[in-house]
């Protein structure tokens, strides 16, 4: 019975948040109407969408490579696809993502606790690069700053988050950099181990840094498009669009409701007036919830046929031996990694 309180608390606060943004006319049903002469921007808005998730497999692929997993682009691609479909289903836009750790970890018993570990970190580095968007954005948007206070303490508060969290990962690899290889390490130091592999693997994770831009990038241009399909004779401000929906997407990621219902439509709304959008937020952030649930529904086809993913062929990853960790602490690549 206790497992499930919290469950419906959420569900709870979820249909407590539409209510209340229906009631104060935040979610106004009629104003779809548009899409009767908008349709065909909803159907292209698809397009860089469809980008999205291949850039978001390619990233993925990337830094399971580093950590000796090896799974094929088509099998990642797989499960990031029945990622879309849970993040629909379970709590906030990342319940997916505890999905494709499981599995990703299941196949992979040698590195299980690296491979798992690789989606929180491509999630990690997707948080980073969409903060680090909205900083980028506020230069561009600076006389919108200056006419509201709410807008300027948020960009102030965007740009403190990201000096810390480059301070904490400076922190993190000097800590971890004076003792990696001990080996009475806890579960934390054993993480951290794991992270430091990509300290000798810095074409990586530049190239991960580079994809979650460009990734990031087509989802405010997929935003736009939906845009666009509400209000088919004008275009919505681009770089207050990369201001207000790389914000709008960190709210979605804090696991409060199913699918972040509620949520995301709570944090468009207000953020989209806060840049003086003609067009109510929430009304665009139900034709996002749209695009996902089409691409969720291969997920779910997938999921169904193929409950077993199993890695490609070859030889198993083993778990990396204390004298490799150890020429990694001295700055020293390991011998069968090949540069990147």
């Amino acid at each position: 019975m206790k497992r499930w309180m919290l469950p419906c608390a959420k569900l709870v606060v979820a249909a407590i948040l539409i209510y209340w943004l229906i009631g104060r006319g935040g979610l106004p049903l009629s104003e779809l109407s548009g899409l009767g002469q908008g349709w065909p921007w909803l159907l292209l808005a698809q397009a860089p969408y469809a980008i999205v998730l291949l850039l978001a497999a390619l990233r993925w692929h990337l830094l399971l490579k580093v950590q000796g997993v090896f799974y094929s682009f088509r099998e990642i691609y797989s499960l990031v696809l029945m990622g879309i479909f849970f993040n629909q289903v379970l709590f906030g836009s990342t319940g997916g993502d505890v999905i494709k750790a499981y599995y990703v970890a299941r196949e992979s018993s040698e590195r299980r606790t690296a491979a798992a570990l690789t989606v929180f970190i491509d999630r990690a580095i997707g948080l980073f690069v969409l903060m680090s968007i909205a900083c980028a954005a506020t230069f561009f948007n600076f006389s919108l700053l200056q006419e509201d206070p709410d807008l300027w303490n948020l960009a102030v508060f965007v740009w403190i988050a990201v000096g810390a969290a480059l301070a904490i990962t400076g922190i993190f690899y000097l800590w971890i950099g004076k003792d990696p290889t001990d080996k009475k390490a806890g579960l934390i130091k054993k993480f951290a181990q794991i992270l430091f592999l990509y300290r000798s693997h810095p074409g990586t994770v530049i190239k991960a840094l580079l994809i979650s831009g460009l990734l990031h990038s087509l989802v405010v241009i997929t935003n736009l498009l939906l845009l666009r399909s509400l209000l088919p004779q004008e275009w919505a401000s681009l770089p207050a669009l990369f201001l207000v929906v790389p914000l709008a997407q960190i709210v979605m990621a804090i696991p409060v409701t199913p699918g972040a219902i509620g949520t995301a439509e709570v944090a468009y709304d207000w953020l989209f007036k806060l840049v003086g959008f003609p067009m109510k937020g929430a009304l665009v952030s139900l034709l996002q919830r749209l695009t996902y649930c089409l691409w969720a529904i291969p997920g779910l086809v997938i999921y169904l046929k193929n409950r077993r993913v199993a890695p490609e062929s070859g030889p198993p990853a083993a778990e990396p031996a204390e004298e490799n960790l150890r020429e990694e602490a001295a700055g020293q690549p390991r011998a069968d990694q090949t540069e990147d």
